[in-house]
């Protein structure tokens, strides 16, 4: 995740862009569509897009961030502070107590949230299995994905909810 800050937006608007390409055209493969030239050119024209709106999205949020003080909670600072368990230097408790409290409650409710959502796009990914029995490998790749994040998330909200607590 440090590697990813300190990434230039450039070639993170281009690894989003590739995954897009790679996941979608996966995804249509597994479903048994026909690959053709122009249907890839598309997808990755749209994953060009989609990876520009990435780094624009990332730039402006680097820029919103450098125009506030080095120790004031922005999104990007919190995010920070979370993952490397340390606040800025000079960061005043009036501001960011409430900001990492109100991060911890959000935590707290995805900690039950996230398996019944998951769980939920899970059973609907089975369904599709179910839909075109000839290419039932697009369903369950997504319930596998899903399933994953179900009983991945709840141990996700706990670690970040025991990060926010050793700052405070």
């Amino acid at each position: 995740m440090g590697m990813l800050w300190r990434a230039p937006l450039w070639l993170v608007g281009l690894a989003v862009a590739v995954a897009w390409t790679v996941a979608t055209l996966g995804l249509d493969f597994l479903s048994g569509e026909q690959m053709h030239p122009l249907k890839v050119a598309i997808k990755f024209s749209v994953g060009l897009l989609f990876g520009g709106l990435v780094a624009f999205v990332g730039r402006s949020l680097k820029a919103r961030n450098r125009s506030k003080p080095a120790a004031w909670p922005t999104p990007m600072n919190v995010q920070h502070a979370i993952l490397t368990k340390h606040l800025p230097d000079g960061a005043s408790s009036d501001l960011w107590v409430p900001e990492l409290t109100r991060i911890a409650r959000q935590d707290w409710s995805m900690k039950w949230c996230g398996p019944v959502l998951m769980g939920l796009f899970a059973a609907m990914s089975v369904l599709l299995i179910f839909d075109d029995p000839a290419h039932p490998w697009y369903g369950a790749v997504l319930a596998a994905f899903f399933v994953g994040l179900a009983v991945l998330s709840p141990f996700w909200s706990v670690r970040r909810r025991a990060r926010i607590a050793a700052e405070q």
